[in-house]
């Protein structure tokens, strides 16, 4: 019988955004004949929900992070966030070393770069560690902050894994490994019919659906969402905006204090639209957190993602798996996700005149959104599909864990 060996995640978060559903695509196809998933999480919540159902043990204990800031200030925002996580890094390498010490896994794999405690404390540890950084590195405080996350990453880390190009350039550690985040085709197969999603949401079947979804941060360009919306609104009155996003609630361990937007300022922004004239013409709906997307995508025609700076967006795949077109912003990871005028538009961010533009032009072009969706299926399909990351992932576990003198070399992307 085979000895499974035991991977232990940490995880810094109790709420479910892309890094967590990444993870937890990952386990859910780890080798059960080979490996044993357990994660270390800071609290239950919706994170711990996802990862049980996806296979894995769940541990909780204090997970501290350290802050993502664009900030080149120690601000009053900052502060307390900085001082709760410092306070917090004794007890959190005290609990990792307790957890390796007890659960004596193989491999440590920490999913985010804001993980600094445990992976120092992982790494006295002499358990192999593997960085997977899923998210952009803020350059705040006048560039310390991310040379301090690439000195103890590169320290700490034995296989280190960023989810885009983009993301290996900012962080720059040699040998960095680029594995992209992936969605499953299947997953978003098989939604139900678009005239029964409208008539459930109260809504016209003829109409002309442009969706974003996303967590309800600033980050995500919900600004020059709504305000492209006005434009298009204008232009071709039958368009109805769908947003879906998640607010992360107030202490919920996100990594970054990237400002969330609080539901009254989306009531008072969608007020201000309306205002214009855009309500009468072009409506707002705002569905909340949707785990099931499928009935979503069926009733859009396009998807706007108009992130600021976006280390890869699992949206964009989402959309592409389920043939959807998306406008993206010419930012990050996303343009490694969409080929421009093939698989979707991508435009400048911070640009809410050329992303309404663009959304028009697909709107009035049937036959355009089709090809584009059958083609941004298709890359997803061959350049983003679950399997794929899974056996890099699984590989780079073989190879840490092979006898002094066997092991090979990965394949470093940068």
């Amino acid at each position: 019988m085979v000895n499974r060996k035991r991977i232990l995640y940490i995880h810094h978060g109790d709420w479910v955004g892309g890094a967590l559903y990444s993870l937890a695509e990952s386990i859910k196809r780890l080798d059960a004949g080979r490996f044993q998933a357990v994660v270390a999480l800071p609290r239950p919540g919706p994170a711990s929900e996802l990862l049980e159902e996806s296979g894995a043990g769940v541990f909780f204990g204090p997970v501290s992070s350290f802050i993502h800031s664009t900030h080149h200030s120690l601000v009053i925002g900052d502060a307390p966030f900085l001082a709760k996580n410092l306070v917090l890094a004794i007890p959190n390498m005290r609990f990792v070393r307790s957890l390796i010490r007890d659960l004596d896994p193989a491999v440590v794999h920490l999913n985010s770069s804001v993980l600094l405690a445990s992976g120092l404390a992982a790494r006295t540890t002499g358990v192999p560690v593997v960085w997977h950084i899923r998210e952009n590195l803020a350059s705040g405080h006048f560039g310390l902050r991310r040379h301090v996350v690439r000195m103890i990453v590169g320290a700490c880390s034995s296989r280190t894994i960023t989810c885009s190009q983009a993301t290996a350039r900012a962080l720059a550690v040699p040998g960095t490994q680029v594995i992209y985040e992936t969605v499953d085709p299947a997953e978003l197969a098989g939604g139900p019919p678009r005239e029964l999603v409208a008539r459930e949401l109260g809504l016209p079947p003829d109409g002309r659906y442009v969706g974003m979804i996303g967590n309800l941060i600033a980050e995500k360009g919900y600004y020059d969402f709504l305000e492209a919306a006005k434009l298009l609104s204008q232009e071709d009155p039958k368009t109805i905006f769908i947003i879906v996003g998640y607010k992360p609630p107030e202490g919920s361990g996100r990594g970054h204090n990237s400002p969330v937007i609080p539901a009254e300022e989306l009531d008072r922004v969608f007020s201000a639209v309306r205002a214009t004239g855009c309500g009468r013409t072009g409506p707002f709906v705002f569905t909340g957190f949707r785990k099931d997307l499928r009935p979503i995508f069926s009733l859009l025609d396009v998807v706007i993602f108009p992130s600021w700076d976006e280390p890869l967006a699992r949206i964009v795949l989402q959309a592409g798996a389920a043939g959807k077109p998306v406008v993206g912003t010419r930012s990050g990871g996303t343009v490694e996700e969409i080929v421009d005028g093939e698989t979707g538009l991508l435009v400048p961010p911070r640009d809410p005149e050329t992303i309404a533009a663009a959304t028009l032009r697909l709107l009035q072009n049937d036959d355009l959104r089709r090809r584009m969706g059958e083609a941004a299926t298709h890359r997803v399909k061959s350049h983003f599909h679950p399997r794929q990351a899974a056996e890099a992932i699984q590989t780079v576990y073989e190879e840490l864990l092979r006898p002094v003198g066997q092991h090979g070399v990965g394949s470093a992307l940068s």
